[in-house]
């Protein structure tokens, strides 16, 4: 997760990784708590086919 000290904006960018092939996807989020995380997953989630995660890490 990518956070920006600058003005009184909350928004920061949670950042998803493949670690083999290092392709990466950044989702704009309004601020750090687990709701705003967990919506970024499920958004994670429909960009790509079913099955396509097996496991992740956090």
């Amino acid at each position: 997760m990518v956070v920006s000290s600058h003005g009184k904006s909350k928004d920061c960018l949670a950042t998803f990784a493949e670690r083999q092939t290092r392709f990466y996807v950044t989702i704009k989020i309004e601020n750090r708590s687990d709701s705003e995380m967990y919506r970024a997953i499920s958004e994670l989630y429909e960009l790509f086919p079913k099955d396509t995660f097996k496991t992740y890490t956090v």
